[in-house]
């Protein structure tokens, strides 16, 4: 069960992918690989990892300047990176379940983001 929810995530994040320029490809394939790696560190319970791979998330999203974006994807930007910035709190607070909860925030904000690119493409 795990493993499907898995790779319905990791399809779902993947679906907009197609639509970008060879560098946002780039930038979201790297974001898709933390987004997996916090997945399976929150399905082992291992907090101390959520907490790096949202920290890198973290970074990835402030160089990406999502701020220097038309109005409506600095939204979506600045509501992800608040996300996954409650998410490393969480986890550095040793709460499971308060980043299942953020992990899940955070994921819906990227399926609108690029809900918006493909309605928009």
């Amino acid at each position: 069960m795990k493993r499907s929810l898995f790779f319905v995530v990791v399809i779902a994040l993947l679906a907009g992918v197609t639509l970008l320029t060879a560098e946002q490809k780039d930038l979201m394939e790297k974001k898709t690989r933390h987004a997996e790696n916090i997945f399976r560190a929150l399905a082992l319970g291992d907090l101390k990892l959520v907490s790096s791979e949202a920290k890198a998330l973290d970074e990835i999203t402030v160089e990406a300047g999502f701020d220097d974006r038309p109005k409506k994807y600095a939204g979506y930007g600045r509501e992800f990176l608040k996300s996954v910035r409650s998410l490393k709190k969480q986890a550095d607070l040793g709460n499971l379940a308060g980043s299942y909860y953020e992990f899940t925030r955070m994921t819906g904000y990227c399926f609108s983001c690029h809900e918006h690119i493909r309605d928009d493409g």
